[in-house]
This record gives structure tokens, C-alpha cells and sequence, in this order.
């Protein structure tokens, strides 16, 4: 897909790393260029180990395939298609865009690279806390929680990559290049909240303290031998659970239809899904719950995830090249294949191979107020839920048609 793509990484962080790998998965040639010590996550750990000289676990896996070397990235850039950075003022982007018309240059950064918080200290928590995320995350009688495993550095990693990806199709067909700046802040916006200020635009904006922490009646539900996760978002999946756990009663009582509803009954719900749920076992209550379409999940330890049929059967998890521990394979396939194969992580300076050819001038001038990326691109949308729609909704505002 990417095959000719010239992608250099001045990473430093998971978003950066995961926005250079998603495109070297693609097919990119990808150059990371180091400080004399290494990348910082070369040495991170999650328990804070000792690694004995060895590059950590994430690290390799991030950067699988990649080549390293160690110095001035500048050579690099000139001969690069796309350049990711994922700290501020690593890179002066005027001039980049200056001198290299058609280079992409993605910024991954807490605020963004551009307004009035540009410059604040941040970290994820505090992001996520700007953001509305943290406000919304707990039950109501606790302090509210934020996420962990570093999920916004991974969210906008995924964005980052999915706009290099475009902005680069488009450099390819109008000749001049984007700065794709992506902030944590916005990404949190989008993915992690509920979107408390579309919905108060949709009431008229009340006086409203902020968003309220809620917890899902039902959720994560104790069983015989372990807990199962269930998601009933819509009145048809509650009214079908209702009836599994023997409450058909519940099921014809619209006021249960609504999430106030269901609070002001917590109490009285729960103690009676809960006699049910722990009366079966994990599996028992999956088999039911799918018979009725109601997503249901076994919660599963960490350590046993590579182990479920599904995710066996389908190849998802793969050992590490040269390594004692399997990390998952592309998380996509294209007409049945995968793009790139497994491949270990570079060694500090040492994998570099040989330096790139400058790129060949454009063979005419790029257009002052180029179309956007995606300009003639027909869509036809066939989606209904969340996923979809935000896959269709992001084609659209780079420019695609969608139907």
C-alpha cells in the first residue's frame, strides 16, 4: 500500500511510535532517528524492571522493521515523504513546510500545536481531565477515575497515522504537503467522553455542574466461576436481558427505558440480576445472552487474552521476532493478506542501511489552495453504528463524497 512511503520518526513517546509503526504495518520505510542514548522507550518497562542493556518489550514492538540511526535528522527529512514528532518544538514546522513543499509533518502534542494553552504542562491525567473524560468515569457516590494504560497515547497515535496516511496520498496527488496536527486533547474530546457538549447544545445548554459520572446497570456482573460483561445500550437489548434473567415483568416497565430510570432503581436491579448471573456459569451466561443478541463478554486476565478461540483461530497474537513474547499482528488485512510481516526492532544506530536519494522535484509547482486529500473520492456508507460512522464521517472531512 505504502511500499514507496519515506516515513522519518523522531518518536519519543507511544504516539509517535505507534503513528510511525502503523505506517511501516502499511508498507512505509521508517527511519528512526535517536539521541546518542537511545530512544526513551528503549529502556521503559511496565513494572519498572531492570533490563539488563535489552530494549523493552514495548519498544520492540513499536518499532518492528524499523531502521535507527543516531544524529542529525536533517539529511533524512530532506529525502522524506512524511516526518512524526510527538514532542514540542522538536521541529521548526514553518520551515520545514518551507523548504520541503511536499513534506508531511505530523505533530502529535497534549494541546496542540497552535492557541493559547500550546505551552502548559501536561500530562495524560491532566488531558483527560480537560477534556470532560476523568468528570464522567466512576460511580456517583466516589471521586471521578481516569483511564489508564496510556489509552489517549494510543487514540491519538491511531489519528495521527490515519492523517499522515491521507495527507500523503495527497501530497503524492497535488504535490504540496500538510502539517497533520494532532493534539491528546481533541482525541480524548472524541473518543473518550460522551460527548456531554453536543448533548447540552441539544437541550440549550442548561446550567448543568458537568458531566455526570453513571455506572452501566448492568455492567461487569459476578457469575459462578468468574464475571461476565454486558452491554445493553438500547431498550430492545434491556428489555431482551430483562426477560434472560427472569424479570419479563421489568421488561414491559418503560421506566427502565432511560438511564435515570434504572438509577433510581439500582439497588433493586442489580440484587436481582446478580442471583441470577451467579446461578450460571460465565459460559452459560454468554451462550444466553448471544441466543438474545445482547453483547455479552467473559472477562478475561490479562495473560489469557492470547488464549481465546476467536483471537487463536484468527491469528491475532504472534511470537516477537527474536523474542519471548507475542504482541498482535495488524490489526487489519487487506483482500485477505497482510501488508508486512513480523519483524524485529532495530538496534541502536546500527540498522540504518543505506541513506535515501533526495526525492525528485515536483514536476510542477503545487497548487496555491490545494483540493483536500481525499478530493474525488466516492463513498458509499453503508454503516449504522458508531464505528462506521466515525470511519465515514473522518473520509468525508478529508475531502471524500460520501453517500
Amino acid at each position: 500500500m505504502f511500499g514507496d512511503l519515506r516515513v522519518v520518526s523522531l518518536a519519543r513517546d507511544i504516539s509517535g511510535a505507534y503513528c510511525a509503526k502503523l505506517l511501516r504495518d502499511a508498507g512505509a520505510d521508517v527511519v528512526l532517528v535517536e539521541p546518542p542514548g537511545g530512544a526513551p522507550l528503549r529502556t521503559w518497562s511496565a513494572g519498572g524492571a531492570d533490563l539488563q542493556g535489552e530494549d523493552g518489550a514495548l519498544f520492540r514492538f513499536l518499532h518492528g522493521g524499523l531502521r535507527s540511526v543516531i544524529g542529525d535528522a536533517g539529511p533524512w527529512i530532506a529525502a522524506a515523504d512524511v516526518v512524526v514528532c510527538d514532542e514540542l518544538d522538536a521541529l521548526d514546522v514553518d520551515t520545514l513546510r518551507r523548504d520541503h513543499p511536499a513534506l508531511v509533518v505530523v505533530t502529535i502534542t497534549p494541546w496542540g500545536w497552535a492557541g493559547p494553552w500550546r505551552d502548559r504542562p501536561a500530562t495524560e491525567f491532566t488531558v483527560q481531565a480537560a477534556a470532560g473524560s476523568s468528570g464522567q468515569r466512576g460511580v456517583p457516590d466516589r471521586p471521578p477515575i481516569a483511564v489508564g494504560a496510556r489509552l489517549a497515547q494510543w487514540i491519538a497515535g491511531t489519528y495521527a497515522g490515519a492523517g499522515a496516511a491521507a495527507a500523503a496520498y495527497g501530497a503524492r496527488r497535488h504535490g504540496r504537503g500538510e502539517h497533520v496536527d494532532v493534539a491528546l486533547l481533541d482525541c480524548i474530546a472524541v473518543t473518550m467522553t460522551n460527548f456531554a457538549p453536543v448533548f447540552a447544545s441539544f437541550e440549550g445548554w442548561p446550567a448543568d455542574p458537568g458531566p455526570t459520572r453513571t455506572a452501566y446497570i448492568p455492567g461487569i456482573e459476578p457469575t459462578a466461576d468468574g464475571w461476565v460483561g454486558v452491554t445493553a445500550m438500547t431498550w430492545q437489548q434491556l428489555q431482551d436481558f430483562f426477560r434472560m434473567v427472569e424479570r419479563p415483568d421489568w421488561a414491559e416497565d418503560r421506566t427502565l427505558a432511560t438511564r435515570p430510570g434504572r438509577e433510581a432503581r439500582q439497588d433493586e436491579i442489580m440484587k436481582s440480576v446478580r442471583a441470577w448471573t451467579r446461578r450460571h456459569l460465565t459460559e452459560e451466561v454468554i451462550e444466553q445472552a448471544s441466543a438474545y443478541r445482547i453483547p455479552t463478554v467473559a472477562i478475561t486476565r490479562p495473560d489469557a487474552v492470547p488464549e481465546l478461540e476467536q483471537l487463536v483461530v484468527r491469528g491475532v497474537f504472534e511470537p516477537h521476532p527474536g523474542a519471548d513474547f507475542v504482541q498482535p499482528r495488524p490489526p487489519y488485512r487487506v483482500d485477505g493478506t497482510r501488508l508486512t510481516e513480523a519483524a524485529p526492532a532495530p538496534r541502536l544506530g546500527v540498522d540504518a542501511g543505506r541513506p535515501w536519494s533526495p526525492q525528485a522535484a515536483p514536476s510542477s509547482e503545487p497548487a496555491t489552495t490545494p483540493a483536500l486529500p481525499l478530493a474525488g473520492l466516492k463513498v458509499a456508507d453503508f454503516t449504522i453504528f458508531w464505528a462506521g460512522p466515525t470511519c465515514t464521517q473522518t473520509l468525508a472531512a478529508w475531502g471524500a463524497v460520501v453517500f
